[in-house]
């Protein structure tokens, strides 16, 4: 993690809203992955919701129940599924997330239980991982989409060909350019130019009927909206236009819980009193008129004139529903009260809203930006030059940063997982790049003198490398300009040293950059310490008293900028065996996993866990006694007989009789499909005294029984008779009070039946 050597201070005002929520509504769902505003999201992700109950019905489980919608992508297809067991629905989008994208999740009222009770809509957004980039930019290519000036750049994937692309529009000759990606960052004209209304001065970019491309939609001063169909392949058809939806600033949400993009604009004042509505499309890009947020400034309610300096959509009290942030300035055209640089917050009581005042910051933002920026799960806002808004819970702390003004756009520049801040500034024109370290302490990182730009730009993985680069528009009007990120050659640092130690000893650590400061943090009760001087390319580490987990950090500075290298260190007791190898397969519908150690002394066992996703919850699933003390090599084996559908992680908890443990983690995952048909297994052990297991496979929902006969089929008992999802299952059979003798088991559904025998030896 990056370290700050410089701070800015924080005034905290003690101002919450009097309606916020810090849990789901009043819904089934317990909880989501990836989590509300969660950043750093594999693009591989699945996205999941857990239940509180496993009757929900699956047939409400599907792709017009369930929707996901990428900021550069559009809807997204998905195999999507609810697993009765586990209580989770999934969806598991058929292509990855793009680096950097926003992701919007709706789960609509559809969704059902087996009683036919409703759920309550939830939507939620995530950002996707970045990987890699060092923050420093070179020019790498340039476009001219003609002599017009350019008010927006929009990045997205707009002919499906996996490549970002660009929208631009041209304020002057109030049109849409669109510019192809050839997949390197070189960008051209394509596609047909979109001749917009007099006086267009925003669009947005979102799949609007939800087919699985990018569409647009554009806003007027004088509060017209216009939407634009797209082909698939770029062409764009115009759909409607509404004399009273749009406006100079727009932005888009599931503002309604359906699964649909809805939009966000401003309304004439002889059209209503709201300060901003909702557009509700009915799922096929088509909109009508809903009231979202009221004015809380009271002179401004009636006969208002706003005008708006930013709209931003998000959940911001987490609470499952997108909210919106307004900016601006507000003033009553008869008695000229004003309402100036207000900032309201307007909670989404599933389209209906309630508007609440923000702290305010004194002076108004061309625009406002958006973002966790400390890590909290919380958005925050971006209003520079006054400063940041932080949210805790909806609780807002004022913080000063070294923004100076002007326009703003945020991700993971530098691929360390944090959001970061890219400015172009009102004074110089210049690009320049505000580092985060974690917690929302930015550090002036580089100002690129080569980057001049007329104001507009955008950040985007434009040549497919995982990291975030910039779109501009320049200076010289109807052109932009692409500047790649990590095109510089950083220096390679690499930190030498063991990653197991002892307590009570000195352990030395090297770097391979000679000039350098080094550093430690303690985790876990450790209370590792610096033994030598810190400012050179050798250290040497105490690791103290305690068992712990010690961070040994080593910061530098090249022409790439600031950089912290870091190894984790473990401290503790070493245990007394080595596990030489361990390995698992699926096979034969169960999980076989095997292990060796060598010299082993006072080794207890090994604890069995398991886990069903990367971020799950471990679990013991069972225990393997080990040999104690012995030399040479002892081989050990579990089989999971009942191991759940989907990627399944293990590993092992060494244990000694002194208590001691060392955990050691199966290298891969192992894939456990779902059972492609019935399947019904011999009971083990057999023969058995008073109790045996009968294990079964079921491919699809529906009721089944387990039935217990005697040699002249005479039912004895019905251990299952319950509905069950797809999966692999085990029912214990007891046999108490029975004579010895041959018996029968039974397993019955509405497409399968299978008989077996067993034996009871008393």
């Amino acid at each position: 993690m990056k370290r700050l050597f410089w701070f800015f201070p924080i005034l905290v005002l003690a101002f919450s809203l009097s309606k916020s929520f810090a849990t789901l509504p009043d819904t089934l769902i317990q909880s989501v992955y990836p989590a509300i505003n969660a950043l750093d999201v594999p693009k591989n992700a699945t996205v999941f919701a857990q239940f509180e109950t496993s009757e929900i019905n699956p047939a409400t489980v599907n792709s017009s129940t369930v929707k996901i919608h990428g900021s550069l992508t559009g809807y997204l297809q998905c195999n999507i599924f609810w697993n009765s067991s586990q209580k989770r629905l999934f969806a598991d989008p058929v292509k990855n997330f793009k680096s950097g994208e926003r992701i919007l999740v709706s789960l609509t009222s559809g969704i059902r239980t087996l009683s036919g009770t409703e759920i309550d809509p939830v939507t939620w957004n995530f950002t996707v991982a970045s990987t890699g980039g060092s923050m420093q930019f070179s020019k790498f290519s340039s476009a001219d989409a003609g002599n017009a000036e350019i008010s927006s750049v929009i990045p997205g994937d707009i002919d499906l060909d996996g490549d970002i692309d660009i929208a631009l529009l041209m304020t002057n000759s109030n049109e849409i350019v669109l510019l192809k990606n050839n997949g390197s960052g070189t960008l051209s004209i394509f596609g047909n130019t979109i001749v917009q209304p007099p006086g267009t001065r925003f669009i947005v970019m979102a799949d609007f009927d939800s087919d699985g491309d990018l569409d647009l939609a554009s806003g007027t001063s004088v509060f017209t909206m216009s939407v634009f169909m797209n082909d698939g392949f770029g062409i764009f058809i115009h759909h409607a236009t509404y004399p009273n939806l749009g406006g100079a600033f727009m932005t888009y949400a599931d503002s309604f819980g359906d699964g649909d993009i809805d939009l966000v604009g401003g309304i004439r004042p002889e059209i209503g009193v709201g300060l901003n509505i909702a557009s509700e499309n009915d799922g096929s890009g088509n909109f009508s008129l809903r009231h979202l947020c009221l004015s809380s400034c009271a002179c401004c309610v009636i006969n208002s004139n706003h005008q708006y300096f930013a709209l931003l959509s998000g959940d911001y009290n987490n609470d499952g529903r997108n909210d919106l942030i307004v900016s601006g300035m507000m003033r009553d055209l008869v008695s000229a009260c004003y309402c100036e640089y207000s900032d309201l917050f307007c909670g989404n009581d599933m389209g209906y809203g309630f508007a609440v005042s923000l702290p305010s910051l004194s002076q108004h933002s061309p625009t406002l930006n958006a973002n966790d920026l400390d890590g909290n799960g919380f958005i925050d806002i971006i209003k520079s030059p006054a400063g940041i808004l932080l949210n805790d819970s909806m609780a807002f702390a004022v913080s000063s940063f070294p923004g100076t003004g002007g326009l703003y756009a945020t991700g993971d520049l530098d691929g360390d997982g944090d959001i970061d801040i890219a400015e172009k500034s009102d004074i110089s024109r210049k690009l320049k790049f505000l580092r985060n370290n974690g917690s929302s302490d930015f550090q002036l990182f580089k100002e690129r003198n080569s980057m001049l730009t007329s104001g507009h730009f955008a950040i985007a993985d434009l040549d497919g490398d995982g990291d975030l680069d910039i779109v501009s528009a320049n200076s010289e009007p109807g052109t932009v300009s692409v500047f790649k990120n990590d095109n510089c050659t950083a220096q390679t640092c690499t930190l030498t040293g063991p990653g197991i130690v002892p307590p009570k000893t000195i352990t030395q650590y090297t770097s391979s950059v000679l000039v350098g400061d080094w550093s430690v943090l303690n985790y876990g009760g450790s209370n590792a310490k610096l033994h030598t001087a810190h400012a050179n390319d050798t250290v040497s580490l105490n690791t103290g008293e305690y068992s712990g987990v010690a961070e040994l950090s080593y910061r530098y500075t090249d022409n790439c900028g600031i950089h912290v290298e870091n190894i984790l260190i473990t401290i503790e007791s070493p245990l007394p065996v080595e596990l030489i190898s361990f390995t698992g397969a699926f096979v034969n519908d169960a999980v076989h996993l095997k292990w060796s150690a060598s010299d082993e002394i006072n080794n207890a066992g090994f604890d069995v866990e398991a886990k069903d996703n990367l971020n799950g919850s471990w679990k013991k699933i069972g225990f393997v006694e080990a040999k104690g003390s012995s030399g040479g090599v002892n081989e050990y084996e579990y089989v999971d007989n009942e191991p759940a559908s989907g990627t399944l992680y293990y590993r092992l908890r060494q244990i000694d009789f002194g208590g001691n443990f060392k955990y050691y983690e199966l290298a891969d995952a192992i894939f456990v499909n779902e059972p492609e048909n019935y399947n019904l297994l011999q009971n083990y052990p057999n023969p058995f005294n008073s109790s045996t297991i009968v294990r079964y496979n079921i491919p699809e929902y529906g009721r089944i029984t387990i039935t217990l006969y005697d040699v002249i089929a005479r039912v004895i008992s019905v251990p299952v008779d319950e509905s069950k999802s797809p999966g692999r299952y085990s029912a214990k059979i007891e046999l108490t009070g029975l004579s010895s003798g041959i018996y029968f088991y039974e397993l019955k559904t509405a497409h399968f039946r299978d008989v077996k025998r067993m034996m009871l030896i008393r």
